[in-house]
């Protein structure tokens, strides 16, 4: 379905975001990239959908490569969903909904939201499988958060994506109205195959819904791993920090792994192993800055980077 080489994003100010990223999403799999503000999340989510011009690298979806001048046949087949929902307040909701056909459509038309009998079709049934039929006309001020997102997930199925791009969708939610989204979305996943990408900084909310996790660090994914086996068997130091922080519910109580200062500045990473400079346990190798970043397998489907693959 997706499948990132070597990934690389330079910002015109010399910061770099993506290091050299490289991931592969098959069909029906629910991702979550996990890791702190300013790790690169965002970034990789937008260079998937051609909203950032890519520095270096390879992106294939589809087995067809897809390069800074074809990213239009990808956002074709993907939906988006946003964390504040990226509604126009003063449209109904079925207009929010074919706000996402406006590539497909008449641009001229579009920029009056002139839409044709069948896109407003396409638009009810996508608005009637999120469960708002009834609040159609509703303009989206009107309408609750839940309902609000869920008028987010309509516009991003309007176009019957292949693959969703979601960025933290439920954050903004109560956490009663989270669980009716996160159920409405695995609905989704088994009706129409649906693959998705997704960040979320909730470690509860990633164990539940997704399938395979990928942990970024300062531009690079430093651990990679199906849910299950990164939850109770983490390699890298900075994912044993992040859960170490998660209460357990009867489990024997576990000691919190602290990471102390502050994250790097993207443009003066440190040597190495960027996250040596935070780690509570470097080796010898990370401590000198000689050892390169690079994911190593350490089981079966389990990767984590080469310098905390020596240390397990």
């Amino acid at each position: 379905m997706l499948e990132i080489n070597d990934l690389k994003k330079t910002f015109g100010n010399g910061s770099p975001a993506l290091k050299g990223v490289n991931l592969k999403i098959n069909k029906g799999e629910f991702v979550s990239i996990l890791g702190p503000s300013g790790s690169g999340k965002t970034t990789l989510l937008r260079s998937i959908n051609g909203l950032e011009t890519i520095s270096g690298g390879e992106i294939y979806f589809d087995n067809k490569r897809v390069d800074n001048n074809s990213t239009s046949q990808v956002q074709k087949k993907t939906g988006m969903i946003f964390q504040e929902f990226n509604l126009i307040n003063n449209l109904s909701a079925i207009n929010n909904v074919l706000t996402g056909l406006l590539n497909s459509s008449n641009k001229f038309l579009s920029l009056f939201y002139l839409f044709k009998k069948d896109q407003k079709i396409k638009a009810l049934k996508s608005l009637k499988t999120v469960g708002l039929l009834e609040k159609s006309y509703n303009r989206s001020d009107e309408l609750s958060g839940g309902q609000r997102q869920r008028v987010g997930i309509a516009r991003a199925l309007v176009l019957k994506p292949e693959f969703i791009i979601a960025d933290e969708p439920v954050s903004a939610l109560d956490v009663s109205i989270q669980a009716q989204v996160l159920n409405l979305l695995e609905t989704l996943k088994e009706t129409y195959n649906l693959t998705m990408i997704f960040i979320s900084h909730d470690l509860s909310v990633i164990e539940y819904f997704c399938d395979e996790v990928a942990v970024m660090y300062l531009g690079h994914i430093v651990e990679m791993a199906p849910v299950n086996e990164l939850f109770s068997n983490p390699k890298h130091s900075y994912t044993k920090a992040l859960l170490s922080a998660v209460p357990k519910v009867k489990a024997k109580k576990t000691n919190k792994i602290l990471i102390k200062g502050d994250i790097p500045s993207p443009i003066n990473p440190p040597s190495g192993c960027v996250f040596r400079t935070r780690c509570p346990n470097p080796g010898i190798e990370c401590k000198g800055g000689d050892i390169k970043m690079g994911l190593v397998e350490v089981e079966p489907n389990h990767w984590v980077d080469q310098c905390c693959a020596k240390l397990n």
